[in-house]
């Protein structure tokens, strides 16, 4: 027998069933994973979008004050003391 030929091995009816009934169930977790976990990523995707936005706009109105502070702040000339 040459080294590139397979020799098949019967198998019993019972385990021909169960190797049978494994690859449906791989098939068909393929097929769950394909039709709900994608949408579902795409979902969670959209709601971390929405969260970021909305944190966005809502922090916008504190850094906006923060910086006109800062520019307040550090903008105005230093203050001399009279008399000295």
């Amino acid at each position: 027998m040459a080294v590139d030929q397979v020799r098949a091995v019967p198998m019993p009816p019972q385990a021909a069933d169960w190797e049978r009934a494994e690859r449906e169930a791989r098939r068909a977790a393929a097929y769950v994973a394909a039709f709900v976990g994608v949408p579902a990523v795409v979902a969670a995707g959209a709601a971390l979008a929405l969260f970021a936005l909305t944190a966005l706009v809502l922090l916008a109105p504190v850094v906006a004050g923060m910086l006109t502070w800062a520019a307040w702040r550090y903008g105005r000339p230093e203050r001399c003391e009279r008399g000295a």
